[in-house]
């Protein structure tokens, strides 16, 4: 299997995203956004930094993208459809077949952005085992609503790939972090 046809075939497959309405997009964002400020007009110290705010419209943004290609974009079947057995779909996949690598491949980098702008929004996110059970979690939310809409087929392969996409991301985070920290250090005012 070549890496240029893996390569284009996730391009066809992110241009998915935008095959449902914009509008859409806005009102799943402008929801997750405003959710996320919500405890802070109760509140007399706020709580959240400009820098912070944009990384959650941002990452408000990625969130509706996630949720308009992964249940906005699809026409409903008949039927429930899933698919338990995950070693059938790896085996497929690394024996030469291109379209299921690179769904493999996609579904693993959909959620390295999770990964990412979790801990940054949530700064209580403090170890992979949270980050595994957040990827997980958003994960089995989206099969469970694509199995229960008719809208995709549940499958347990996407469970391990988006999670060890949300991990990937989050090793990311956690390398950029220190990065960012050791730079920022000899900086720092000493007293």
């Amino acid at each position: 299997m070549q890496v240029d046809q893996i390569f284009l075939n996730i391009i066809g497959y992110l241009k998915q995203i935008y095959n449902f309405p914009f509008f859409y997009s806005l009102v799943i964002m402008s929801g997750i956004y405003i959710c996320y400020l919500l405890p802070d007009f109760f509140r007399k110290q706020k709580r959240h930094t400009r820098g912070q705010k944009l990384v959650m419209l941002l990452y408000a943004f990625y969130l509706s993208q996630v949720f308009g290609i992964t249940l906005l974009n699809r026409t409903p079947e008949t039927d429930y459809r899933y698919n338990l057995n995950p070693f059938a779909v790896y085996q497929i996949a690394f024996n030469g077949n291109s379209v299921f690598m690179t769904q493999l491949v996609a579904n693993i980098v959909m959620f390295v952005p999770l990964g990412i702008f979790a801990p940054i929004c949530f700064p209580n996110i403090r170890s992979f085992l949270e980050m595994a059970l957040i990827a997980l979690t958003a994960s089995m939310v989206i099969e469970t609503l694509q199995l229960l809409t008719h809208t995709g087929l549940y499958e347990v392969v996407d469970l391990i790939n988006n999670t060890a996409g949300g991990l990937i991301g989050y090793g990311l985070y956690r390398i950029g972090s220190a990065i960012f920290t050791s730079l920022r250090s000899p900086f720092a005012k000493r007293d």
